[in-house]
């Protein structure tokens, strides 16, 4: 975009609102896709259809046509899955950052809510489908790229980052960002201390079999 550069013939703004955009689409969503399945137990599924729907999505604004509304919709679909997902998990977490993964999550559902209706009105555009007032590029920009960058992108990595484990750490799995706090290395301690070792002292002396 600064080269002035236009691959593909696209032009400066779509170079530059496609460079931007996939720092949160391609990077930030699967992220926080796969850390809130992580931390609540849920399917892989979701967490893999964002990271699919990125290349998806390049593919189809590449050739246009039907496959762009399809895997636009593919890809709004999984951000609407996430933003689910992450409201769910707010409930089974503490403190402030349970009101930032749900306002985050809220934040995502309208930013992802409005791509659907970017997506579907110019794909019915493309169909012949006419006198269609979606929502323009431009307001996409102030609107749906603001949502995304700051409500949900900035606000669900600061509450998953300070989240704390929950009181039964010891029958689920964590996983932090950035150094542990010393109440949560307290918590982790005491429920290590009071588990069964996953390793038996009596297993390390038997023989292995031969063959």
């Amino acid at each position: 975009s600064r080269m002035g550069a236009n691959p593909l013939g696209f032009s400066d703004t779509i170079v530059r609102l496609t460079a931007v955009h996939f720092h949160y689409a391609g990077f930030a969503l699967p992220l926080v896709a796969g850390l809130v399945a992580i931390r609540s137990g849920r399917s892989w599924r979701i967490p893999l259809a964002t990271i699919v729907g990125v290349p998806l999505t390049a593919i189809g604004i590449t050739t246009g046509g039907l496959l762009e509304w399809v895997a636009a919709t593919i890809m709004a679909g999984a951000g609407v899955a996430v933003a689910v997902i992450m409201i769910r998990h707010a409930n089974d977490i503490a403190g402030w950052p349970r009101q930032l993964l749900r306002v985050a999550g809220v934040t995502l559902l309208g930013g992802m809510t409005m791509a659907l209706l970017y997506s579907w009105s110019n794909g019915l555009a493309v169909a012949g489908v006419e006198n269609l007032n979606g929502p323009t590029i431009d307001l996409m920009v102030r609107t749906h790229g603001t949502l995304n960058a700051f409500g949900f992108g900035l606000l669900a990595l600061v509450a998953l980052t300070a989240e704390q484990p929950p009181a039964d750490a010891g029958t689920q799995a964590a996983f932090y960002l950035g150094r542990p706090s010393t109440k949560t290395l307290s918590k982790l301690r005491a429920v290590a201390a009071e588990s069964e070792p996953l390793i038996r002292p009596g297993l390390l002396h038997r023989e292995m079999p031969k063959g």
